[in-house]
């Protein structure tokens, strides 16, 4: 009995132990975000702008459907939704390093960069001190998931791995990714690293605008030849919708990458084409590569349905006239006018939701390559492409037609061009003469407004003057004549007195005049004066 009892403690005591040292060295954050993952999820938001009423049936936590050639998002499902992408990281990876890198350089593993990463990663076995070629390490990374090739990219291209993080975040910033944040190259987990199916798209966008990138991440199989450490390897893309032997190739597809960890679960973001359209898929979260690869396929199919032939454009609806010039002793005469036009119809493959209606139209013309003055240089054929119509759709170009000439504008020989110089050289003579004219005349006209406006002005200072000088002589005389009355405005008789005087003065003075007169008179006539009787 009491060897029972000793037997039930020690089992009850390796439980206790057992329990307290499980504690402390288990890893809390999976225990917290395991929890995370089961309560906190919320329902889903999805949007489909091609049909609102229609809902896919897709298993992945977060997807998105974008037009690859304008950014248009056609479905999407929690778009903004932060999750961890695993090692579709290495999409910005491997664009950074076409971008920044040389192909024909020599990438050499460092003991960081074979040791410095999670333990399981996805690895090609390249070992410390070994060479590869820096194209060769781009298809380990986008083929093979190749962790440790990562690391030997990023301390290529920055020396360090955490200057090349920051490239990363800065490339992702000025794309306007705004809920992405990466924390190493190759997408390893880690709660700092995270990004969205929205943001992820726009990477994706982006990144395949560089030719070298869509041909790597399209490959199928790829030989990286013999190292200083290993014999050749042979690379097969994990993307089984690539592969045409694989029950999940989807034969669209041109490009794609996967990724997975126990946190992100399977991620996937795949480039599709048909008819002229194409299309990229992200999925994230999905439960296990069958889910991924299936939700990539709904996605992609329902994408290609809602694509429809729109007409954009009715033939002979542009023209434009454009001048034509041909060179004569270095210098350029006008020897006709181009009628130009886009004389067929256009149409695009436009989703659903768009209408020709909001397509822009823009006339690129080529001019000659050698001269900044944007001429066209005779001869000129009818029928010859004189540019490019291009029809854009959100400042992207969806379809291109030709700009093509309507007639012919011949050279012309150098007879007539000299005498076009002549004639113009006369035009630029005439031109200057009636140039100085259009100077010369308002500038007379103003000088003789200014002289006449100046002689008024002359004319009112001197009537001014006048008029000064008359009403001061005028108070002087006033003046006088009222000093000199003061005094014989004291006696009225000597006032009348004086007017007498004035008139007996008036009356002597006409008799002077008169007996004048008279005696003139009798000078000149021989007859003897009359002799007046006296009254």
């Amino acid at each position: 009995m009491y060897k029972r009892h000793i037997t039930i403690y020690i089992t009850i005591f390796s439980i206790i132990l057992t329990t307290f040292f499980s504690n402390i060295y288990a890893q809390p954050t999976s225990v917290v975000e395991t929890t995370t993952e089961a309560t906190t999820e919320e329902p889903s938001v999805i949007n489909n702008y091609a049909d609102s009423s229609k809902v896919l049936n897709i298993d992945a936590r977060g997807a998105i459907l974008i037009d690859a050639n304008t950014g248009v998002t056609i479905y999407e499902k929690n778009s903004h939704e932060k999750l961890y992408p695993a090692s579709i990281t290495k999409i910005m990876t491997a664009y950074l390093a076409c971008k920044y890198g040389k192909f024909d350089d020599t990438l050499t593993a460092s003991h960081n960069a074979i040791y410095g990463i999670g333990q399981g990663s996805s690895i090609i076995g390249i070992q410390e001190g070994e060479q590869i070629s820096f194209l060769d390490g781009l298809y380990g990374i986008m083929m093979e998931s190749a962790n440790e090739v990562c690391m030997m990219v990023a301390e290529h291209i920055d020396g360090t791995v955490e200057k090349f993080v920051e490239r990363m975040n800065k490339q992702a910033q000025d794309w306007g990714c705004k809920d992405t944040h990466f924390n190493n190259p190759h997408g390893f987990h880690d709660v700092n690293h995270y990004t969205t199916p929205y943001d992820m798209s726009l990477i994706a966008y982006n990144a395949i605008k560089d030719e070298n990138f869509s041909k790597i991440w399209g490959t199928v199989d790829h030989t990286i030849p013999a190292t200083n450490k290993n014999p050749q390897r042979f690379l097969h893309n994990k993307d089984k919708m690539l592969k045409p032997t694989s029950d999940y190739y989807y034969q669209y597809a041109i490009g794609g990458k996967t990724g997975f960890h126990d946190d992100a679960k399977n991620t996937l973001v795949t480039c599709a084409e048909k008819d002229g359209v194409k299309l990229i898929s992200v999925v994230m979260k999905a439960n296990g590569y069958n889910q991924a690869y299936t939700d990539s396929k709904t996605l992609l199919d329902y994408g290609f349905s809602v694509y429809k032939d729109n007409k954009v454009y009715t033939g002979g609806t542009y023209t434009d006239k454009i001048p034509v010039y041909q060179t004569y002793l270095s210098e350029d005469y006008n020897v006709g006018e181009l009628n130009v036009t886009v004389a067929g119809d256009v149409s695009a493959k436009l989703p659903s939701f768009v209408s020709a209606k909001d397509v822009k139209t823009k006339a690129v013309i080529n001019y000659s390559k050698d001269n900044n003055d944007k001429k066209i240089y005779a001869p000129i054929k009818e029928g010859d492409k004189i540019g490019t119509m291009e029809f854009t759709y959100k400042d992207k170009t969806i379809a291109a037609a030709d700009i093509t000439a309507s007639n012919t504008v011949e050279a012309k020989s150098d007879k007539q061009l000299a005498e076009m110089k002549l004639i113009n050289n006369v035009k630029s003579f005439l031109h200057m003469i009636l140039n100085a004219l259009i100077f010369i005349i308002p500038v007379v006209i103003i000088i003789i407004i200014l002289l006449v406006v100046r002689n008024n002005i002359n004319k009112k200072k001197k009537k001014k003057r006048r008029k000064k000088s008359s009403s001061h002589n005028s108070t002087k005389r006033h003046s006088s004549n009222s000093g000199s009355g003061s005094k014989t405005r004291s006696s009225s008789s000597s006032r009348a007195r004086s007017a007498d005087e004035l008139r007996l003065q008036k009356r002597r003075r006409e008799m002077q005049r008169s007996m004048e007169e008279r005696r003139r008179r009798s000078e000149s006539s021989d007859r003897p004066p009359i002799r007046r009787r006296r009254q």
